[in-house]
This record gives structure tokens, sequence and C-alpha cells, in this order.
């Protein structure tokens, strides 16, 4: 099709199985891992309200502010809708920023009024965990106080993937799941003591994820995966390419 509406690409059937098992089965863990161990070492040091703000400020907020403010002005889309042999590649109206009110403007960086999602998307993430991190130690009084009852409404929530007008889904249930394990004294190392034979079930649920589409089956899934990749990682540790995986962390995404 055209520019103006965008490229319709054809992949064939092996790829897009390929695809969804990497990045809807085995990938789906990412996220719900990073809040979760976000989480644990928030909640299991003691630290000042506003030392953590400070920090956070100039780890958090400086970094994604920054990103976005150059993915808009600089790399992409001021400068190609700029460039009239270029801009027709740039012409989606949800992106064209040379005509934005002030409201739009700020939706970028904040993306939580008339979008879902920050302008430069892959960051939403962080700007999930700067929410959590001003919310403080609240979340943590709560579940404290009705710790069974928390634990079956975050399950609730996660098993029938409620969605929050504040933050997702994913943020808000593994956040949550990290005070509980701070809270229970629970160790990462107890999953090592799972037998191995969790892996004969990532290829059972790949198959009924791939086959049912069911949401149920996906979030429970999810829950096996991260599982899988937490015990995993101790022998990745623990082998010789933990030098070499030390190494390309430098070049990761800052947060990480």
């Amino acid at each position: 099709t055209g520019l103006e509406n965008g490229m319709t690409i054809i992949t064939p059937y092996w790829l897009e199985t390929l695809k969804y098992i990497v990045s809807e089965c085995l990938g789906r863990a990412a996220v719900p891992l990073f809040f979760l161990f976000s989480s644990v070492l928030f909640h299991s040091r003691d630290i000042r309200y506003s030392e953590n703000i400070k920090k956070k400020f100039r780890t958090l907020f400086v970094p994604y502010v920054m990103c976005i403010s150059i993915y808009i002005y600089i790399l992409v889309f001021y400068i190609a809708q700029s460039i009239p042999a270029i801009s027709p590649y740039f012409s989606n109206s949800d992106n064209t920023i040379r005509t934005w009110t002030w409201l739009e403007w700020i939706d970028a960086y904040i993306g939580k009024i008339a979008d879902n999602q920050p302008f430069c998307v892959p960051l939403w993430f962080i700007r999930d965990l700067m929410i959590l991190n001003i919310m403080g130690h609240i979340p943590q009084r709560i579940i404290g106080c009705i710790p069974k009852i928390s634990l079956v409404i975050i399950t609730a929530i996660w098993l029938w993937n409620l969605q929050t007008t504040v933050i997702d889904v994913q943020a808000l249930v593994f956040w949550n799941i990290g005070i509980l394990i701070v809270k229970y004294n629970f160790h990462m190392k107890s999953i090592d003591k799972i037998s191995w034979k969790l892996v004969i079930c990532i290829p059972i649920l790949i198959i009924l994820d791939w086959c049912c589409k069911y949401n149920i089956i996906h979030q429970f899934s999810i829950l096996v995966y991260m599982l899988f990749i937490v015990k995993a990682s101790d022998g990745i540790v623990k082998s010789k390419y933990k030098q070499i995986l030390i190494y390309l962390m430098q070049y990761s995404l800052f947060i990480y």
C-alpha cells in the first residue's frame, strides 16, 4: 500500500510461529521479572523516601526525558518531517509532531492523556517504574495488612489480565509480588530446588498457548517461563560464559 497508510508484509507461517514463541512466550517473562527484581531490591533495603526520589530522578527521570527528547527532535521525526524527500515516510497522523498541540507534547512524555504509552514506546516500563517509586512504601503497608487477600487479588488481576489506567498490569502485579517475597523472606535460590522436569512443561505450554490463544493459559504460562528463566540463570552464572555476559551487559539499555 501507499507510504501514508504503511506497508503490508506477508510472512510465512513458520516465521510467524517462531516470532510468537520468542516474543509472546519466553520473551513475555522479561518485563514481569524486571518489575519483580526492582520491587525486591526496593523493599529489601531501608532507604529514606527523599533519598530514593533523588536517586531515581538522576538514574530514571533524566535519562527518560533525554531519550524521548532526542528521539522526537533529532534522530527521527522532527528533522525527518522537515525534509520533503523523506517526509512521506513519517506522515502517520499520530506522529506528525510539527502540528502537535501543547497537550500532545505533554502526552509524548507522560503517555497517559490520549495514549497509554510515551512517544518512545519501549520506555513505558521506565515511566511505570518511576510511578511505583513515587508511591513509595504505600503498597507495602497495604499488602502488609492483608497479605493473603492481596495475593488472591493480585493472582486474579494477572490471570484475567485486568488492565489499569495508571500502571500497566505487569508492573502492578509483579511489583506487589516482590513485596510479598520480601515480607515472607523468600529466596530466589529456592527456585534452584525445582526439578528440571519443569522444562517438559515449556513446549506443552507453548503449544497450548499457540493453539488456544486463551488468556488464562497465556498468563499462567508466563509464570512458568519466569520460573524457568530464574532457574536457568543459576547455571548460566556458574558457567564459563559468565564473563562474556558481564562484558555484554555494559552495552545494554541504561536501566539494566
